[in-house]
């Protein structure tokens, strides 16, 4: 009977898949590691995000592991790949890339992902993004700062970190929710009145 040092394959590299990793490492020094991510970097820190938007922070701030501490530990990170087809028989993940990566464990970590705008309309118009990714806040940089005004839409936190985002660059945004009830968190942000859209600005001339 053939035997080999275990595999591992781990599907998203986000602080649950690069930690499980880690650990893995530090437990089985001879085990094989297969990272996998559709995004193009190593593990990052979305709650700053934020910030990196407002300009507070630089991407190197955003970031919590390079490259290189992944070949330090002999972790494989395969980035800006696709998971098409798990098969539990085979034990096998394969990807877009034509991969078949054999795995005696295999771990889900993909998170969640947030679906693109589907409203009458909206299909194949530019400048419609979503907030999610380290990808997704440099696009909305580049276009914001060719622009003087912006419509953040939804009634989640993230969505008021966005309105901050574009006040702090000094950039006209409104807010629209479908919540009835008005703003979710109305104690932080006093500027909020209740009904289906809010408007957050800096001081001066509305623009429109």
């Amino acid at each position: 009977m053939t035997t080999h040092d275990k595999r591992y394959v781990i599907i998203g590299n986000g602080i649950t898949g690069t930690t499980a990793a880690e650990n893995l490492r530090k437990n089985d020094p001879a085990c094989t590691i297969h990272l996998l991510t559709n995004e193009a970097y190593p593990l990052y820190n979305r709650v700053s995000l934020p910030r990196f938007l407002q300009g507070v922070i630089v991407e190197q701030k955003v970031m919590i592991r390079d490259f290189a501490w992944h070949e330090q530990r002999n972790i494989q990170l395969v980035t800006e790949t696709l998971v098409t087809d798990v098969n539990t028989d085979e034990r096998v993940v394969v990807t877009d890339k034509g991969q078949q990566l054999p795995y005696d464990a295999l771990l889900v970590a993909s998170g969640g992902w947030a679906n693109p705008l589907q409203v009458p309309g909206a299909k194949g118009v530019q400048h419609i993004y979503n907030f999610v990714t380290l990808d997704d806040t440099k696009t909305i940089i580049e276009r914001m700062l060719d622009s003087r005004t912006a419509l953040a839409y939804g009634g989640s936190f993230i969505s008021y970190e966005l309105c901050d985002g574009f006040a702090v660059r000094k950039k006209w945004c409104s807010k629209l929710c479908e919540d009835k009830e008005g703003a979710h968190y109305p104690d932080r942000y006093d500027w909020c009145w209740s009904g289906y859209c809010t408007e957050y600005s800096y001081p001066g001339q509305y623009p429109y």
